[in-house]
């Protein structure tokens, strides 16, 4: 190591240097340099230090132990550009000129389940869950060909698809009844059936689900109950199931069951028609070009018919919703579909049947109420099932989520 001569002091000792008893010196040259060592080698110079600031004000630029980097501000919370010690960097505007490593997925997704090529029926499986988040790197749906779903949770399942580059749906995305199961019909004598289910993502208190009816000409089945703008919506953390558009709010939830239908009085053999299953939520980011000439359902399912004669129909499920977001547009001229799910009919009249059950109610959902059952004629047939409600599509470009 060389040795750094010093200037003989006026005073004997090395305080007068500004040194302090650790050889630390401060140095003014328009702010303060705080040296921690000092070692001069044959390669060349190592300073350690505490702070470091050149120029002030706007033109300030600071490093410290605390904070970390920052340039055009007295403070590092204040200044335009800064680097925390974690890394986070903060810039009014970035241009970069060569290629950018990303170290976790945003908007498109991860491509971790590859490329989805279907050319023939291809059908996903939900397992079960409410949500349920797939990560390609392109999707394709060719001409003549289904994207089926299968296995939904009983509350109906919230489904995500990432792209990170094109998705093109020429044939057929179908995720019908893919939403919150519909109530089981009556059986026996007097057999009252169940109410519809809703999903646990709606932080209301709130029957959103189809009811049931009464036995024996008692009631016609109650519709499910509307989802009120002011319902929050459990969040999902990249697109949310309430997605925020620039203060405006998207609303995005699987849509309820309807209830099932009543048997009558006097009538051991025959059951009741099935609530129908409501439709998913389904949410499409797709990260490069979006073509979209197909079809995408996310329809409710009907109610199902009574096996015989003086038996309600089931009450109808209500539509799901779709919100698809793209970076790019290459073509969307196709048709979505959130239909709601009709209630189920009656069988014939039979003179042995005593009073007829009532229909089950259909599904409520965004903004609207599913439709009431029927009741049954006194000594006749049953109820007609209500009808559920159409749920919503929304496609637009991403504008929003980088």
């Amino acid at each position: 190591m060389a040795t750094i001569p010093l200037p003989e002091p006026t005073e004997p000792d090395v305080y007068s240097f500004g040194f302090d008893k650790t050889l630390n010196r401060n140095v003014a040259l328009g702010g303060s340099l705080v040296y921690n060592s000092v070692e001069d080698v044959v390669q060349g110079q190592s300073i350690q230090f505490g702070s470091l600031n050149v120029g002030a004000g706007d033109e300030r630029f600071s490093v410290d132990m605390e904070n970390g980097l920052w340039l055009g501000g007295e403070n590092f919370a204040d200044a335009p550009f800064s680097v925390d010690k974690e890394g986070n960097l903060i810039a009014s505007s970035v241009t970069i000129t060569g290629d950018v490593i990303a170290g976790k997925a945003d908007f498109g997704g991860d491509g971790t389940d590859g490329e989805l090529n279907v050319t023939g029926t291809t059908t996903v499986d939900l397992e079960n869950k409410l949500l349920k988040v797939l990560n390609y790197t392109s999707l394709n749906v060719a001409t003549g060909a289904t994207l089926n779903f299968s296995n939904p949770n009983e509350q109906g399942t919230v489904i995500v698809i990432k792209s990170q580059g094109d998705i093109d749906v020429i044939g057929t995305t179908d995720a019908s009844g893919m939403g919150a199961e519909g109530g089981d019909g009556g059986t026996g004598n007097q057999g009252f059936g169940t109410v519809g289910k809703d999903s646990d993502i709606l932080l209301d208190t709130d029957d959103h689900f189809g009811k049931v009816g009464g036995p024996g000409h008692q009631a016609a089945g109650a519709a499910g109950d509307q989802i009120d703008n002011t319902v929050a919506i459990a969040g999902y953390s990249i697109v949310n199931t309430q997605v925020t558009f620039m203060q405006a709010k998207y609303r995005v939830a699987p849509g309820a069951g309807g209830g099932g239908g009543n048997n009558p009085e006097q009538n051991f053999v025959t059951a009741a028609g099935d609530g129908g299953p409501g439709g998913p939520a389904l949410i499409i980011e797709c990260a490069g070009k979006w073509n979209f000439t197909g079809t995408i359902t996310v329809a409710g399912g009907a109610g199902g018919s009574p096996t015989g004669s003086g038996s309600g129909g089931g009450g109808g499920g209500s539509g799901g919703h779709l919100l698809v977001l793209y970076n790019e547009l290459t073509a969307s001229s196709g048709t979505a579909t959130v239909d709601a799910g009709a209630g189920g009919g009656v069988a014939a009249y039979d003179s042995n049947t005593g009073n007829g059950g009532g229909g089950g109610g259909g599904g409520g959902h965004i903004d609207s109420a599913g439709t009431n059952g029927t009741i049954g004629v006194t000594n006749g047939i049953g109820g007609v099932g209500g009808a559920g409600v159409a749920g919503k599509s929304l496609i637009v470009q991403n504008v929003w989520l980088p």
